[in-house]
């Protein structure tokens, strides 16, 4: 009944082509859609979240991690919308869950060193470097870095809003 020639023949794999690449589109759909949100606000540390879930979803541990070093280096914490500190604290989690401690803890030491906005940050990124030293029965030097951060590093070191000292022990008297 049917007869298929060349033409009709080009006609079908047009089609198949074009449904090919719908589906593609459709499957892409939430990591493009991410994309245009953080054009939009790339300071938007929940949508950097977003990025990662998708990319954790897929699998992809690679991509997770890349989503989360492009995040910490490019969300300024003065404009931040959300928490920039969960985005160092869970780059860190995920080296440490993936078999590297010294790479988590690595990130969270140069988390300790940023500009965060409000003094709350800072106190989490400092105790989530300690309970990585304790999850990993490294107890001296958990207690060497109570101790650093509740001394404090020579020079205050003021909130990125120029308002409040993000320092260990600045409430100190």
């Amino acid at each position: 009944f049917y007869q298929v020639n060349a033409e009709s023949e080009d006609r079908i794999n047009d089609v198949d082509l074009r449904l090919a690449q719908l589906e593609h589109l459709i499957e892409e759909r939430p990591l493009l859609l991410n994309s245009v949100m953080l054009r939009q606000n790339p300071h938007n540390c929940n949508e950097w979240h977003a990025r990662a879930a998708l990319f954790k979803e897929r699998g992809d541990l690679a991509e997770t991690v890349i989503a989360y070093q492009d995040a910490v280096k490019r969300v300024d914490p003065a404009l931040a919308v959300g928490k920039p500190d969960s985005l160092w604290v869970e780059l860190a989690r995920i080296y440490e869950e993936n078999g590297s401690p010294d790479q988590a803890q690595t990130v969270l030491r140069t988390a300790a060193n940023q500009p965060f906005k409000h003094v709350d940050s800072l106190v989490t990124v400092y105790c989530a470097a300690v309970e990585l030293e304790l999850r990993q029965e490294r107890f001296p030097e958990a207690l060497s870095l109570v101790q650093q951060f509740v001394a404090g590093s020579p020079g205050p070191r003021v909130g990125v809003d120029g308002a409040a000292p993000s320092e260990p022990g600045a409430g100190k008297h």
